[in-house]
């Protein structure tokens, strides 16, 4: 379940969740020096999808042109990622509604990001130009109430040019409650 790429080049790939890449059933994907573009979902994670079981680092990878429909017109994060010394350009959400959020990157419920000396430029979304993510309150009763938390650092990284149609031009962070 483990895959490594080094040095690799993808371009115009086109299919549903995860164009280019798609991690799932507890696999670990480890990307290095590599450039992905033009790549095209029509749901979510326009370049890279990962499920909720899944593990990914990416290093010096430049992800460019990238779109989905919904959640993270580069990468649709509902797992564990790690991105170092990367960069972001271009990349959007082609949807309108309120799910249209993370123009480079969706961070999902319940998941891990870590995000060191990378740059997002002029990615677009309806919300979250560059970055959007969802934290999720579950109240189960009255005084039972059971909070999920995204742990997620952004270290030493650059935001320019990202715009939103309604909320967050960089980044995009929502507390959804659920009872």
């Amino acid at each position: 379940n483990n895959c490594i790429m080094d040095d690799c080049l993808s371009t115009k790939t086109g299919a549903g969740a995860g164009a280019a890449l798609r991690v799932q059933n507890s696999a670990t994907l480890t990307v290095n020096n590599t450039t992905i573009t033009n790549s095209y979902s029509s749901t979510q994670g326009g370049a890279i999808y990962l499920d909720a079981t899944s593990t990914a680092t990416l290093n010096n990878v430049s992800i460019s042109g990238c779109s989905a429909a919904d959640k993270g017109g580069a990468i649709s994060n509902n797992g564990t990622v790690t991105i170092i010394n990367s960069s972001f350009t271009n990349n959007r959400v082609t949807g309108t509604g309120t799910d249209a959020r993370g123009g480079a990157l969706w961070i999902g419920y319940n998941t891990t990001t870590t995000i060191e000396y990378s740059s997002f430029t002029n990615c677009q979304a309806y919300r979250g130009g560059a970055i959007g993510m969802y934290s999720y309150t579950a109240s189960a009763g009255a005084n039972n109430t059971a909070y999920v938390i995204n742990p997620s650092m952004i270290i030493g990284t650059t935001f320019n040019g990202n715009s939103a149609t309604e909320n967050g031009g960089a980044c995009y962070f929502d507390n959804q409650k659920g009872y």
